[in-house]
């Protein structure tokens, strides 16, 4: 029995061949929305953390093979790929064969059309044209990966001089090159601490752009990682792709992992890793450091980070980065191959609630130890006043950005005043009106707010921390990462129900601030460098 029908956009049934429809993979439909799926935004997250276990089986198999190893998607990392979605969309539609109604999927991309048309309950038409998609993505990638040699070339010329400022057999401090850091040498990942370490030296990653680089090295210990680059080895990028295997592509997921890895090759992403790898274990080799620590995500440069170290004697410590959700499986140890080996020596969490997370998530418990939040820091609460407007920051991912505009253009015109944050590196045009401003001041500094809605990032969080009631807006489409600690429970809703959601205000939930987080103990990070430089010198 075929209760599935699979469809292109542009070769649709008639409409009374089915009861209910609905797209995915971002495609595009004209359709009656009174008989678009009932609850589709929620059925997607339950089916999404439903999936993690998958991903993290994949991901081990995926990792175990030398060209992933530089990919987002083997590592399960939520942001820079969307294979837990298609996951997500695989065990929907798996379930729909129970459905007593005849549903219709619209689905243009051709990778995901063609697994899901292997479904024994699925009646798929013809699938998009795969070649000429193929050969696009293809030119794409080797565009972009010959950019990313371009300019792996020209840091190298720029910050070559870098190597040899170095201090050998000091510690490293390796920090991503943000915004908020400053030639002082305050940090936006680690504070004032480089000032207050002795022989401690900031080493930006490779992803700070040259310019940017030479302006923070004006900071006597700040260097680039581009300086222990070489020339010879950029031009390996220009080959630096993802072949996934034949078993891999040969099974039940063969065609989304096809997928995975014709996105991730059709820019420049698996090139900027390896670069960052190639550099990374220059500078363990000829520099070696006692000790190399950086804001931990585990990801798949900083699984290639700890393995170099472990072949010498500098040790490791990765900070937590962020705070972790049940959304953000990057951070379980469940899909590194090779277990402990491409961990750090010692995982060091943001508070308590965090190390039971991490402990959750297959972590030694020797391994994982609190230092602090360095960036989530205790404020005073926020200015809640129920008749005030409601905040939404924006996502820096553009898609759900857009459709976080679309929410508040319709509580806009229901007459609830709304307030929208955009972020700083990713704006969105779109237009004011009486009730919907835009706004570039910050929650914490608002005078006057009824309620949040968000959907990525840790804004959520910190209303919450603040005493402002938070709601996490669903989407048909993308999943809203929930970053929120295990045991938070928030009100959730599709763009279609929130303004009901809001118009019955609920008591945000009494989240104490060190209950999650506590406060970084100079003591404990100076041992951090102090305790492996003796134990390096020692040995």
């Amino acid at each position: 029995m075929h209760n599935v029908l699979l469809c292109r956009s542009n070769v649709l049934p008639k409409p009374g061949t089915y009861v209910f429809w609905f797209s995915i993979t971002g495609t595009v439909v004209n359709l009656d929305e009174t008989t678009k799926l009932p609850d589709l935004a929620s059925r997607l997250e339950t089916a999404y953390e439903a999936s993690r276990n998958v991903w993290w089986q994949l991901g081990r198999a995926m990792a175990s093979e030398p060209s992933a190893n530089c990919c987002h998607a083997p590592t399960g990392g939520v942001y820079g790929s969307d294979f837990g979605l298609m996951l997500a969309w695989s065990r929907i539609i798996d379930e729909l064969k129970n459905s007593p109604e005849t549903i219709l999927v619209v689905c243009d991309d051709a990778w995901m059309f063609r697994h899901l048309a292997n479904f024994a309950h699925v009646q798929a038409g013809k699938a998009p044209n795969l070649f000429w998609r193929r050969i696009k993505m293809i030119a794409r990638g080797f565009a972009a990966r010959c950019q990313v040699t371009l300019r792996a070339i020209q840091a190298v010329i720029s910050l070559s001089h870098h190597q040899q400022k170095f201090k050998n057999n000091a510690p490293a401090m390796l920090v991503y090159g943000h915004p908020e850091s400053r030639i002082d040498g305050h940090d936006a990942y680690f504070g004032d601490f480089l000032n207050h370490a002795p022989k401690l030296q900031r080493l930006l990653h490779v992803d700070c752009p040259t310019n940017r680089a030479l302006e923070l090295s004006a900071h006597e210990t700040t260097l680039s990682l581009h300086g222990w680059g070489r020339v010879s080895d950029a031009f390996r990028l220009l080959f630096e792709y993802w072949r996934p295997s034949k078993q891999l592509c040969a099974g039940r997921y063969g065609w989304i992992i096809r997928r995975a890895a014709a996105l991730e090759n059709s820019g420049g992403g698996p090139a900027m890793v390896r670069w960052q790898m190639l550099c990374q274990r220059r500078f363990i080799q000829i520099s070696q450091p006692n000790v190399i620590f950086w804001p931990w995500e585990n990801f798949a440069w900083e699984r290639d980070l700890c393995r170099a170290a472990n072949t010498t004697s500098t040790r490791t410590a990765g900070y937590q980065h962020t705070a972790i959700g049940p959304h953000q499986i990057n951070y379980a140890a469940f899909s590194n191959p090779d277990g402990g080996h491409s961990l750090p020596d010692q995982i060091i969490a943001n508070g308590p609630a965090y190390k039971a997370e991490l402990l959750n998530w297959g972590h030694d418990k020797d391994r994982v130890v609190i230092g602090g939040s360095w960036r989530i820091t205790e404020r005073p609460p926020c200015h809640y006043n129920k008749n005030g407007p409601v905040f939404v920051p924006l996502s820096g991912q553009l898609s759900i950005a857009r459709q976080q505009i679309k929410c508040a253009q319709s509580l806009a015109e229901h007459g609830i005043s709304v307030l929208v944050k955009e972020h700083p590196m990713y704006p969105v045009k779109f237009t004011e009106t009486k009730a919907l401003k835009r706004t570039a001041i910050g929650l914490f500094n608002q005078p006057s707010i009824r309620a949040m809605v968000f959907t990525t990032g840790t804004s959520g969080l910190e209303a919450l921390l603040g005493g402002i009631p938070a709601y996490r807006l669903l989407l048909d489409d993308h999943i809203s990462v929930n970053i929120l600690p295990s045991g938070i429970i928030i009100p959730s809703s599709g763009i279609e129900q929130i303004k009901s959601t809001l118009s019955t205000p609920t008591q945000p939930p009494l989240i104490r601030w060190d209950e999650l987080f506590s406060t970084p103990e100079p003591a404990f990070w100076h041992n951090l460098v102090m305790t492996y430089t003796a134990s390096s010198g020692n040995s």
